[in-house]
This record gives C-alpha cells, structure tokens and sequence, in this order.
C-alpha cells in the first residue's frame, strides 16, 4: 500500500493524502560498484484540474530536502537534463518527458497534464546504496530562481502527453542535443542557475516492492 507523509494544513494539523503513484520493483543489477540499477513499473496519475509536476529522487538512496529548495550554485554547467520518452510499438502510446536537476542537490521530474495518468513498464534508476522505498512529491510549482516557473525557463516542452503507456525497454531522445548545430543547445537563458524550489502539495514513500 503506498504510504503518504502528514502534510500540514493552514491551520498546523497534520493530515495524509493519497499517494499518486504506484510502483512495482522488477528487478536489480549491478552497475559500477558500488552503483546498482533498479528497473520498476511506474504509474504516476494527476488528479488535479491543473497541470502538476511530480518529483522523485534522481539518485534512489539520495533524499530529496525537505525545504523543497535544490541548490545549484557549485555548478559550473547548465544543470539541467531532460529525456524525451516516445512510443516504439503498436501497443504503446503517447510520450512522456523527464526533467533532471543536476545541482548540487538532485532530482527528476515529470510535468503532467491536468487529470492524466502516464505508466512506464520498465524505468530504471540508479542507486549507490540498497534502498526499499521511492519518494515522489506532488508539486505545484518549480521554480527557477526565485522567479521563473521551469516549464517557462527550459525552450522546449515539457508537458507529457494525456495518456501515456510505454513499454521495455525505454529508449529515450535527449532534449539538451541540438542535431542542427551537432552540440548542446545554446537557447537556455544566459543566467546561471543557483537554485531551484519546489513548491510540494504532497509527499509520498512507495514500498519498494
């Protein structure tokens, strides 16, 4: 059963929500040691009348910070990495995009379209220590320094589509390569990025199971 972390309301009373995601552990292999990769079944559903992002750990055995702010000051590049998810078979559909923050704290991310669900049957992420549980916020906002909403900062889209079922193995399409140049895009805004907030509505642990 998922398991919601107490969120508190406008009066200070804690409360839980349920979780939007379901998660089935399929299976674990070993990457460079100490690294292993977990693969799982993924089910994220936004039951929201407004678009929502929903955020997870980009390293499984690295928290998220509870302050909901991710520092990127040490970073001498544009921290950001996003993988566009599309649809390889006849029994597939949609297509799904993954935003990651590389900063100094770390995080991924999907922006999903009001009262949609995406269902990836083999995502993969990596872990330095063993883990048993996935945590993934609801979040309303991302915030790129204080003042820009992500999906306005990056120059491409990030919505993922109404309905989305991708299946094994995924084959994912870098958004931060520009094929017309043959190099990284050079569209991002001129601003170094310190940091980025998350504004979290939810917070869930997922049984890693």
């Amino acid at each position: 059963m998922n398991k919601a972390l107490p969120q508190s309301d406008a009066n200070g009373s804690q409360k839980v929500t349920t979780c939007p995601i379901v998660i089935k552990l399929l299976g674990i292999s070993t990457s460079k040691p100490p690294a292993k990769n977990y693969s799982v079944k993924l089910q994220v559903s936004n039951v929201h009348s407004d678009p929502m992002w929903f955020v997870f750990r980009y390293y499984g055995d690295e928290a998220l910070p509870g302050s909901g702010r991710f520092d990127g000051s040490k970073s001498k590049d544009q921290p950001f990495s996003s993988n566009l998810f599309t649809k390889r078979a006849k029994n597939e559909k949609g297509q799904a995009v993954e935003v990651n923050f590389l900063g100094d704290k770390t995080f991924g991310a999907f922006r999903l379209r009001p009262a949609s669900k995406i269902i990836l049957d083999n995502f993969v992420f990596t872990a330095f220590k063993d883990v048993n549980d996935y945590e993934v916020w609801e979040v309303d906002s991302l915030v790129v320094n204080g003042k820009a909403p992500l999906e306005q900062w990056l120059p491409y889209p990030v919505l993922s589509d109404q309905s989305v079922h991708l299946g094994s193995p995924l084959h994912p399409t870098s958004l931060d390569w520009d094929k017309r140049i043959n190099n990284y895009r050079q569209d991002y805004p001129n601003e170094k990025v310190e940091f980025v907030t998350a504004h979290a509505i939810n917070k869930c642990v997922v049984p890693l199971k």
